[in-house]
């Protein structure tokens, strides 16, 4: 154990296990770009997803319900009477119209503008969100895979330098502690191991939630969709192709609510229309015996007993608060626009500043490790030690990148620009 630590204390050591990490880093950041873009393909998974259907049915509802508000607003009423009188047969048939005199539906179809509005930005903000979700689950799949193969290859270097101990403490030139140290190595590996097989499996599975009919070999995105994401993020903002302001309006989640407000507004005045007297007039023809008898009946409620004012000023304190949960949404999605640029921007340049390291790197630095250790220069407690700071500096490399991609994703989801990235 006193070892152990001496070894952190190693310029030597350290230096070699970063130009190691660096070396087995750069490969595979150069086998992600080679995989591809099919955005074709990803829009078609999730358009099969039953999360889609239900918003689909959910807009469809409301589209419906905002043409039933276009809908005139009283139908006529036909009514018919019959009576005998002595020897006399008396009938009449008489049709009624209530009549919408303060234009009831002139704010109900304000209503029907706002509802299509809402309904349409309700179906895009569920189906971006879907899409972010199943672009957060690839890329959390792809950091795990990293993970699952780094954890393999460290497996298999410790059991071929168990077998390089045991022999070479078999000829004399080195201990059992040497032995015991690495079969310590060893069983802390394979734990690790196996969560790491444990998290790839479960993120696969998480990836699948979104994308059916996927494979660990499909071709989902490239090095083209993230150099695209930069080009969203690193926008001058001195002179920016579309403002916050204007980014922030366009957000369906905004959209939503303010459409919500126009809604209870458009509501709170039918509501007062409504519970004003409206008259019904009715035409009434029919025979008295052998006369003929024709009438006009008109009728007006008296609201007397009841003027519905605390009805109206329940609807108008509705539109109120709708008013203030719009302007507290606008709030909160303003700082989450700015919190989220930031978090993506400073990811991105970190890793930018990592992509820098990495090709000033000794590509043969593992070996070196290796051919120290055999030459003597370093002991197997040492080189151990040098192995686990390659690992450590490797697994910070994949966190280092995964983060930077999660936070692209969600500073393209909460600025609205991940439909404009995928056509949507």
């Amino acid at each position: 154990m006193i070892l152990l630590q001496n070894a952190l204390h190693r310029p030597t050591v350290r230096l070699l296990a970063i130009a190691s990490v660096m070396a087995v880093f750069v490969p595979t950041a150069q086998a992600q770009q080679s995989s591809g873009n099919n955005m074709h393909w990803l829009r078609q998974q999730i358009e099969v997803l039953p999360e889609i259907h239900a918003a689909q049915q959910k807009r469809d509802a409301s589209l419906s319900q905002a043409d039933s508000y276009s809908r005139a607003l009283y139908n006529p009423e036909l009514g018919t009477g019959y009576e005998r009188e002595g020897e006399q047969d008396n009938y009449q048939v008489s049709i009624s119209q209530k009549i919408d005199w303060w234009d009831q539906k002139g704010s109900r179809e304000q209503q029907a503008q706002f509802l299509r509005i809402q309904a349409e930005q309700d179906y895009r903000f569920n189906y971006q969100t879907i899409l972010k979700n199943a672009l957060l689950a690839f890329v959390n799949w792809q950091a795990a895979k990293q993970r699952y193969e780094l954890a393999l290859d460290q497996e298999q270097q410790l059991d071929q330098l168990i077998k390089l101990v045991k022999s070479r403490s078999a000829n004399g030139d080195l201990g059992q502690i040497d032995v015991e140290l690495t079969l310590l190595s060893l069983s802390q590996t394979l734990a690790d191991t196996a969560q790491a097989v444990a998290a790839y499996h479960s993120a696969e599975n998480r990836v699948r939630q979104w994308m059916p009919n996927w494979q660990p070999t499909t071709p989902v995105l490239n090095a083209a969709f993230w150099s695209n994401t930069q080009q969203f993020l690193t926008t001058d903002t001195s002179n920016p192709q579309q403002s916050d302001k204007e980014l922030l309006q366009a957000l369906p989640e905004l959209r939503i609510a303010k459409a919500e407000w126009k809604i209870q507004q458009a509501q709170a005045e039918t509501v007062r229309r409504g519970n004003k007297a409206e008259p019904t007039i009715g035409i009434t023809a029919g025979q008295n015996g052998n006369t003929d008898v024709v009438g006009l009946n008109l009728s007006i409620p008296l609201n007397i007993r009841n003027n519905y004012s605390a009805v109206n000023q329940a609807a108008l304190q509705g539109a109120y608060a709708a008013e203030s949960e719009y302007l507290a949404k606008h709030r909160q999605l303003s700082y989450q626009l700015d919190s989220s640029r930031a978090l993506a921007t400073q990811y991105n340049l970190q890793q930018q500043r990592w992509k820098t390291l990495m090709q000033d790197s000794q590509s043969n630095s593992g070996e070196l490790l290796k051919r120290q250790w055999k030459t003597g220069d370093l002991s197997t407690s040492q080189y151990l030690q040098a192995l686990k700071q390659r690992i450590e500096g490797i697994q910070a490399g994949i966190v280092l990148d995964e983060e930077s991609k999660l936070a692209s994703i969600n500073w393209l989801y909460n600025s609205g620009q991940i439909n404009r990235i995928f056509n949507f």
